[in-house]
């Protein structure tokens, strides 16, 4: 769907049709309805960016279940700052996490310099087995600018992409040029569940990391995700209760959550309820940037079907 807005304007007492707006209200993501905020692949309308919600989320929450007084992430647990699948306690955030962090670490059994996600990465990786010289998140190849599950190239990061694209991509097909998320080549920034080493942070990584780590299996001297001990920092998949932000926690969260079985007063991603903040996957309604939505966002949207162009062809102001 594209609306196209037709302005009269008066000059000299006379009117004349010569400014034509189409109008996008923002950028969408794999988006099947108007976006007031960016969503991706959203079900639903954010009040505030939300991730896969079903829910109602006051701040961001992935896939979460409960309330969350601050954002969590896949949280059951009371969480006072954001964790990721925690199921104890973490003095910082920490995602996943099993084992004590200093910093964020995703899932992670060994040592992180700086933050990594499951990675042997010197920067953040989730689930990387490979070198990345950026972020890269879930990636198999080279990727220069940020790309979640991409098989193909992007100029620019892409979003659920099946070639190259311009802009950011997740679950991309091809290689990205810029940073990539699930990827299945080298990354130059920081890669998610990549199979390589990752110069900078790492999520889902099986090695040591230099920076945050999800699902890594070593210790995190920063912040740690989906980490098997208590976590200083954020914590994804974690076993424990967190002081700070939790993601995929199995308590209350009083900061974000992410796949999370409570109302998160805070951002949500893939959550049950609905997010004031911005939502992911979400069937609910926020009034933030959403992910993979299917309803209204106030912001940016890739890929929607529902996109407004602005053009003007005189110094005037154009508005709806």
């Amino acid at each position: 769907m594209v609306t196209v807005v037709v302005f009269d304007y008066v000059s000299a007492g006379t009117p004349h049709r010569d400014t034509v707006c189409k109008l996008y209200i923002h950028p969408n993501h794999h988006s099947n309805g108007t976006d007031i905020h960016p969503d991706h692949h959203s079900n639903c309308t954010d009040i505030h960016p939300n991730h896969h919600s079903n829910g109602t989320d006051i701040h961001p929450d992935h896939h979460s279940n409960c309330t969350d007084i601050h954002p969590n992430h896949h949280s059951n647990g009371t969480d006072i700052h954001p964790d990721h699948h925690s199921n104890c306690t973490d003095i910082h955030p920490n995602h996943h996490s099993n084992g004590t962090d200093i910093h964020p670490d995703h899932h992670s059994n060994c040592t992180d310099i700086h933050p990594n996600h499951h990675s042997n990465d010197i920067h953040p990786d989730h689930h990387s087995n490979c070198t990345d010289i950026h972020p890269n998140h879930h990636s198999n190849g080279t990727d220069i600018h940020p790309d979640h599950h991409s098989n193909c190239t992007d100029i620019h990061p892409n979003h659920h992409s099946n070639g190259t694209d311009i802009h950011p991509d997740h679950h991309s097909n091809c290689t990205d040029i810029h940073p990539n998320h699930h990827s299945n080549g080298t990354d130059i920034h920081p890669d998610h569940h990549s199979n390589c080493t990752d110069i900078h942070p790492n999520h889902h990584s099986n090695g040591t990391d230099i920076h945050p780590d999800h699902h890594s299996n070593c210790t995190d001297i920063h912040p740690n995700h989906h980490s098997n001990g208590t976590d200083i920092h954020p914590d994804h998949h974690s076993n424990c209760t967190d002081i700070h932000p939790n993601h995929h926690s199995n308590g209350t969260d009083i900061h974000p959550d992410h796949h999370s079985n409570f109302p998160d007063i805070h951002p949500d991603h893939h959550s049950n309820c609905t997010d004031i903040h911005p939502d992911h996957h979400s069937n609910c309604t926020d009034i933030h940037p959403n992910h993979h939505s299917n309803c209204t966002d106030n912001h940016p949207n890739h890929h929607s079907k529902c996109l407004f162009e602005f053009k003007s062809h005189n110094s005037e102001k154009c508005e709806r």
